[in-house]
């Protein structure tokens, strides 16, 4: 992750990977993390040899095509999936953040408050939280699959 889609999440990626951390400390539930300024081929990919994950999660975009590319490097099957699926993505196993229905919870807060006739920022701000769902695109296990079974890009698939 980057440092600036950290503080732009008000730092719960960082806490949320420090947290899986705590209560996996050690072995085979390990959560190596990249947290970088910018997330480049070079760091990617000496990351990739150093922690030897089995799959990548990221929310940066381009962060993809170099998983892809380190995969190929190094000879051997490597996972990925995306915190954020929009359109160039699409194929990717990862979260549909259900974008439509964070937009009309939006246009609800604001009318809410229009017929509160209620203006500017709130005294006491409410937070929506509207639930992303699991997409299995192939490109990494899902959170009920069976951990028998190896993550499968249909580009490497034989």
């Amino acid at each position: 992750m980057t440092v600036h889609e950290d503080l732009r999440a008000r730092r719960h990626w960082l806490s949320s990977v420090l947290l899986a951390r705590h209560d996996h400390p050690a072995g085979e539930g390990a959560f190596p993390l990249l947290y970088e300024e910018e997330i480049t081929r070079t760091a990617l990919q000496a990351w990739v040899r150093r922690e030897r994950p089995d799959v990548v999660v990221s929310s940066e975009l381009g962060v993809r095509a170099m998983v892809e590319g380190a995969a190929r490097r190094s000879g051997r099957r490597l996972g990925f999936a995306h915190l954020h699926l929009v359109e160039p993505l699409m194929g990717c196993s990862g979260i549909d953040q259900n974008n439509e229905r964070v937009a009309a919870a939006a246009v609800d807060l604001v009318a809410e408050q229009l017929h509160a006739n209620s203006f500017g920022p709130p005294a006491n701000p409410k937070t929506v939280l509207i639930e992303g769902a699991w997409v299995d695109g192939g490109s990494a296990r899902g959170p009920d699959a069976s951990p028998a079974r190896a993550p499968v890009r249909p580009e490497t698939a034989r």
